[in-house]
Formats: C-alpha cells, sequence, structure tokens
C-alpha cells in the first residue's frame, strides 16, 4: 500500500479472501485497504499516517468485530503492519501481512481449559484431603493436653509434625496450582511494614532458639511506617526465606534486613529492599539457577534430610513477579547464603493517612498488649453447622476448651442450620460452606435475612477445606464474619473469637495484671501446661538456658555500647520472659528495650540494663542454676 493505504500489490491468498470477503467489488489495485478488507468507508485508526511504529512494525491480533476476512474464512489473524522506508529516510507506504493463528489459539483455548480442569481438580483434592487432615491435627492437639508419659508425648509429638509437614506440602502445591492457572490475586492494603517483618520472625524464633542461632533485625530509621502491599504474601515470602535459612543453618546467626533504596522526599512511592541472610551451609554456583525452579532443590540429598516440596522459593519468586520484582541470590558454599528482593511500594502521606482504618493504626498497641480484655458472659450459646462427625466433635472440643459456659448447638447441614438458628438463636455460628442439603452461603443468608427480625445479629463465620479463588470474598459477600481454613488449630479459632470481640471468658487463671508481678510465676505456667510434669521439666530446663544465652547476648550489646543491638537483645529477652512467666523480667526488659529504641542517654539504659541483669541472677537462683 502507498502512503494514502491504497492498494498496490497482493498475493494469491489476499486475492482469494478478498474476493470471498467482498465479492461486489475486485481488488482493483488503487483502491482503500480498509474499504476492501474491512468494509469501511472511512479509514480506521491504523490507516493514520502518524501511527507510531514500535521497531518499525505494528502489530494486531483481529478480532471478527473489525475484519471481514475472519468473520469468511473462520480463521483467527494476526496482522503485523510495516513501514516502507527509503535509504534517503523518506516514507512510501506499508507492507501489510496476515497470519493464520487459528491452531494456536485454540491450542491456548484448551490449555487454559486443561489448566482449570487441574487448578478445579487440586481444590476439590484439596477439600478431600483436608478433612481427615483435619481430625489428625486437630485430636493429636487435644490428646497432647492430656496426662501422659514421656513416650507417649514423643509419639503425639512425631505425629503433630508430620501431619503438619503434609498441610505444608498441600498449601504449597495448591499456591504453585493457583498461580499456574492465574488465579491468585495479591489483595493491597495499608500494612504496618516493620510491625510485620517483626512478627515474621516471631514465626521462626523458637526453630531458630532450639538450634542456638541468633536472630538479627536491621532496618533503616526513614523507612515508613505504613505502606501498600498485601501483607499475607509478603509474610509468605518472608518467612520462606527466614525458614530455608533456618533450616540450611547450624549455627550463627540470620539476619533480616530492610533498607531504603531511594530518597523519599515529598514522594508517595518508595523502593525499599529487603534480604536474609545466614550463616550456613551455602549453595554452589552451579546449581544457584536450580533452586528457583519447580519441586526442585540443590541436592538430591537435600530432600531426605531437610525435606520440603522444592516449591518454596519458586512460590516466591512467582510472587514477587506479580509485585514486579524477583529474588536475587549471593551464596558461597560453607559461609551462607544472601536472598534480596527490592519492591516499589506506595507509602502513607498526609493526604493518604485518612485512608488507612482505625483499626491498623491502634494495631500495634493492641499487639502490645499482654491479651485483649475479657468480660464474661453468663453463657454463650454457639452452633456448629458441620455434615463430617469427625469435625464436628473436633470443633466442639476446642470451643468447650476456649469458652466457659458455653451450650453448644449442632446441625449437621444448611437446612438444619436455619431451623435450629430459629429455635435457639446461636450467638456465634461456625459454618461449614461445603454441606447437602442447602450449602453454607444459602444458609448464611437465609440466617441473616431472619436475624433482621431480632435484636441481635449471630457472628457466622466460614469453615472449609477447599482452597478456591475468591473462596473468602464470597463468604464475606454472604454475610459472614470471617473465614477459617480447615483443618480449624485453636490459635486461629481463638483469634477470630478475640477479632470480632465478642465477650467471651477463657478457661485461664486469673489475670495476673490486677496483682503486683512476681519474680516467676510458676503456679500459672503449670497450668497453662495442664500440669503435665515431663513438659514443665522440659520447659524449665529451657529458661534456664535462655537466660543464660540472652543475657550474654543483652552484656555484649550493653558493652558495645550499640543500642540497636542492645533494643533487639531486650526484645529478645522480653519475649522469653513472657512465656516463661518471669513476670518482674518481663517489665523491666520491656523498659530497657523502649529506652534502646528511644536512644534515651546512656546513663537511663545503664539504670535499666542493670535492672535486667540483677532479675536475671534472681531467676537463676530461684531456678538452680
Amino acid at each position: 500500500m502507498d502512503k494514502e493505504r491504497r492498494i498496490i500489490i497482493a498475493n494469491n491468498n489476499w486475492l482469494n479472501a478478498a474476493k470471498n470477503a467482498y465479492p461486489e467489488h475486485n481488488l482493483n489495485y488503487g483502491r482503500y485497504c480498509y474499504e476492501v478488507f474491512a468494509g469501511r468507508e472511512t479509514p480506521c485508526l491504523k490507516c493514520h499516517l502518524n501511527k507510531k511504529f514500535k521497531d518499525g512494525m505494528l502489530q494486531k491480533n483481529i478480532s471478527e468485530k473489525d475484519n471481514i476476512l475472519e468473520k469468511v474464512t473462520g480463521k483467527a489473524l494476526e496482522k503485523l503492519i510495516s513501514p516502507i522506508i527509503c535509504d534517503d529516510g523518506s516514507f512510501l507506504g506499508y507492507v501489510e501481512y496476515a497470519f493464520d493463528i487459528t491452531a494456536l489459539r485454540e491450542a491456548k483455548i484448551k490449555a487454559q481449559e486443561a489448566s482449570k480442569a487441574k487448578s478445579d481438580f487440586l481444590a476439590n483434592m484439596s477439600h478431600e484431603i483436608r478433612t481427615p487432615l483435619n481430625g489428625v491435627i486437630g485430636f493429636t492437639n487435644m490428646l497432647k493436653k492430656t496426662v501422659l508419659n514421656k513416650a507417649q508425648a514423643k509419639f503425639l509429638d512425631n505425629i503433630s509434625k508430620s501431619a503438619d509437614s503434609l498441610l505444608e506440602i498441600i498449601n504449597d502445591i495448591l499456591d504453585f496450582s493457583k498461580i499456574e492457572s492465574g488465579k491468585l490475586e495479591l489483595n493491597e492494603e495499608w500494612v504496618d511494614l516493620i510491625e510485620l517483618l517483626k512478627s515474621s520472625l516471631d514465626i521462626i524464633e523458637y526453630n531458630a532458639m532450639k538450634k542456638d542461632i541468633q536472630l538479627l533485625f536491621e532496618s533503616d530509621e526513614d523507612i515508613p511506617k505504613y505502606v501498600m502491599i498485601d501483607s499475607m504474601r509478603l509474610r509468605q515470602i518472608i518467612t520462606n526465606l527466614l525458614s530455608n535459612a533456618v533450616k540450611f543453618t547450624e549455627e550463627g546467626e540470620i539476619k533480616l534486613s530492610v533498607r531504603l533504596m531511594n530518597d523519599i522526599g515529598k514522594k508517595d512511592t518508595v523502593k525499599i529492599d529487603f534480604s536474609v541472610q545466614d550463616t550456613g551451609i551455602g549453595i554452589s554456583e552451579d546449581v544457584q539457577e536450580k533452586i528457583f525452579e519447580s519441586f526442585s532443590q540443590a541436592d538430591p540429598s537435600t530432600t531426605k534430610r531437610f525435606g520440603g516440596t522444592g516449591l518454596g522459593l519458586n512460590i516466591s519468586n512467582k510472587l514477587l513477579e506479580m509485585m514486579g520484582s524477583r529474588l536475587e541470590l549471593y551464596s558461597k558454599p560453607g559461609e551462607g547464603s544472601v536472598f534480596s528482593f527490592t519492591l516499589d511500594l506506595k507509602r502513607a502521606t498526609p493526604e493518604t493517612d485518612r485512608e488507612i482504618p482505625k483499626e491498623e493504626k491502634n494495631a500495634q498497641k493492641t499487639r502490645e498488649q499482654k491479651s485483649p480484655a475479657l468480660s464474661p458472659l453468663n453463657e454463650v450459646t454457639v452452633m456448629i453447622a458441620e455434615d463430617n462427625e469427625l469435625n464436628m466433635e473436633l470443633t466442639e472440643f476446642i470451643i468447650d476448651d476456649l469458652i466457659e459456659n458455653v451450650n453448644i448447638v449442632k446441625a449437621h447441614d444448611g437446612k438444619e442450620a436455619v431451623k435450629r438458628y430459629k429455635e435457639a438463636n446461636p450467638d456465634i455460628i461456625f459454618m461449614d460452606i461445603q454441606m447437602p442439603e442447602m450449602n453454607g452461603y444459602q444458609a448464611t443468608r437465609k440466617i441473616k435475612k431472619i436475624s433482621k427480625t431480632r435484636r441481635k445479629e449471630p457472628y457466622i463465620i466460614a469453615l472449609t477445606a477447599a482452597v478456591i479463588k475468591g473462596e473468602k470474598e464470597k463468604a464475606l459477600e454472604a454475610g459472614m464474619a470471617d473465614f477459617l481454613p480447615k483443618p480449624v488449630k485453636e490459635k486461629s479459632l481463638s483469634r477470630v473469637l478475640r477479632n470480632y470481640r465478642y465477650l467471651y471468658s477463657e478457661k485461664r487463671v486469673e489475670n495476673p495484671e490486677h496483682k503486683a508481678p512476681v519474680h516467676f510465676n510458676k503456679e500459672q505456667l503449670f497450668t497453662i501446661l495442664k500440669k503435665k510434669e515431663s513438659v514443665m521439666e522440659r520447659i524449665m530446663t529451657t529458661g534456664r538456658q535462655s537466660l543464660d544465652r540472652d543475657g550474654k547476648r543483652l552484656k555484649q550489646a550493653y558493652d558495645e555500647k550499640d543500642k540497636e543491638q542492645l533494643r533487639q537483645a531486650a526484645h529478645k529477652l522480653k519475649g522469653m520472659a513472657a512465656g516463661m512467666r518471669f513476670e518482674i523480667l518481663r517489665e523491666t526488659a520491656f523498659e530497657l528495650e523502649k529506652a534502646a529504641e528511644n536512644k534515651s542517654e546512656f546513663e537511663t539504659l545503664t539504670r535499666l540494663y542493670q535492672a535486667v541483669e540483677d532479675e536475671i541472677i534472681t531467676l537463676k537462683e530461684m531456678l538452680g542454676s
């Protein structure tokens, strides 16, 4: 075609297509291309001479809506348009090509259908596997609370670890499947970044402590407090990197660092670098690329020795790709590894601060509290709607253990759930999604409709073993207050009850905040451990070791006058003291942590440090070390 898009020459395929597509016209060289091939009287968008070409060529997938050729031939076509440029740079016209991509399109559709079938199969299999696994994990945890001898406690611990490993494998495969099929979406929200990172460290702290590995955290002072990110997926990435670091490190330290890579100024976006550094076994250069592949690890013996699916890094990398980043690795065998990535994140500014939910702004204050204030009720009525008898029994056990003076109502399908709601008017409903007669969504909508005529609405929590895209959103849309995946664990169920501030009283000892703190609340710890002598003995030994180890780290930081290291050491000591019920030590360590965080004068830090040291000595004497 010339500059005006008049046809100069065409091959036989074009000629035949033109006759079939527009039979009332011959090709007639000199006719406008849009008149012959698109049936238009005016130029289409692609015909304008001022259209810019990328790399000298413009590509367009032709749809049936705008091309007669595809309508007549029944073919899927792809069009390429290239400019004709002379040696002197002058523009003469265009060359246009059309390619038959019907087979490619059909193959793409088949591949998408196969991917969807695979994803649906895995989601359904997840439901089938999780249902019995729910019973294994749940009843194992309940059995741990009974009186056991050492051998029985060890056997149960092994069962619990195996079940948790199986659940981790299932979750990895499902995440991988959802990413591969394009069904995983990011859910961005305002997040307290530093708090998220610290909570990720808390998750792996116990495993690190068992191997005597020191955990460190470093962050730039100018890191913004709130950023826009998918908190669950960022925590998943960070936790995976930290867990791998603990798994492949036998001694030394693991450091999580977060650095600001640009000058913030008045910008509303920041570039932040995250890194996890360990002193572990390291990775040789020839296999560094391999570890990012699906179901791959650096060495075949790795799986046998350390376990895992070989999917963690692959999933983390794919999640980062969705965020516009990727994992970088620096490692040397025997010296350790550094995994890092950089994210461009929107930060909160005075203009966007009002977008941050009040509950997120108050989250850190809430997390600092020892536990939420809980007011007791005379009786709480809870309905469990569950068609699986084993899951019904397990949920009943957990609820009975968490809520005092509870009246439990049971329903075995959706219709019965609606009927029992009318009769019992429960305060809380745990609603299984997949039930016969009427599913959980339908039952919830009916219950919510009925509740409008009553003085109170029930809190409805969805329970499901299926991990399908949009399941949580569907539950919330149906009127449910929260969503719990199976297997249901006591910790997650307790979180749901607290999150919605439902007034219930826990079966626990009297709140020690009403009494003067003591050095070691041994009675309370013994009660929490269900009065198991063997467990108490083991915890006491761990406590003595922790006092010695954490005390040394605190002293080193104080001697070096490093306020940040002093803050980290005090924070670690505070967490250990809270778990061991060393009440005075917890309070003094907390004061020292805050003073170091606020960069107080060293005279103040010395006074608080000495108080912590004195308390450690007192506790060692009490524990006989």
